[in-house]
């Protein structure tokens, strides 16, 4: 699947932005499928929201973010990675973690941020690496409280995942409270 299919499958499953929705990508269109949605979203729609990440700490991120033209000022960035921990950054635009494993924290500081009514959606990227730190029990749980708490909020939620062996065992469960589970592996 090329960039244009992806970006015309985006633009047209991603028009409510008040849906809740997990996007199934190939590991090799990782970056570029956040990048798609990401744009969609902020310059788009217009809507401004709260990222986490999972994957990449906020210094990479908001570099390749910069990099490929995105306004992050749009964007606020929760850094579940533990950079911080590690280099002792201050960032006005982002919360640190302690790590991946923090789910607690997590859901506080979304509660937190969402109660300002600053934000319209939530990124999560990648409950694939969700399951590397915690069980699959435990993401599936969290996943659960999570969508919930954004419908309760009224935000709208896009959660990525790749689309690999360990992944597929968690999809069936949350695709399930989602919107719309929109697979870019298998078009």
């Amino acid at each position: 699947m090329n960039a244009k299919e992806i970006r015309d499958i985006l633009s047209e499953e991603l028009k409510d932005p008040k849906g809740i929705c997990i996007i199934l990508s190939k590991p090799e269109d990782y970056h570029s499928v956040n990048l798609m949605v990401l744009n969609h979203l902020t310059v788009k729609m217009k809507l401004c929201g709260i990222y986490g990440t999972l994957n990449m700490p906020y210094s990479s991120l908001s570099t390749l973010l910069e990099k490929n033209d995105m306004d992050i000022s749009k964007l606020f960035f929760i850094d579940c990675t533990g950079e911080r921990i590690t280099k002792n950054i201050k960032n006005g635009n982002c919360e640190y973690l302690k790590n991946p494993q923090s789910l607690t924290e997590l859901s506080l500081m979304i509660t937190e941020l969402t109660n300002s009514g600053k934000f319209d959606f939530l990124f999560l990227d990648s409950i694939s690496t969700l399951l590397i730190y915690n069980s699959l029990e435990t993401t599936e749980k969290f996943a659960h409280y999570l969508i919930n708490k954004i419908r309760i909020l009224g935000l709208g939620g896009i959660i990525i995942s790749l689309d690999d062996e360990k992944s597929n065992k968690i999809i069936p469960v949350i695709s399930q409270f989602c919107d719309k589970c929109i697979r870019l592996t298998d078009r």
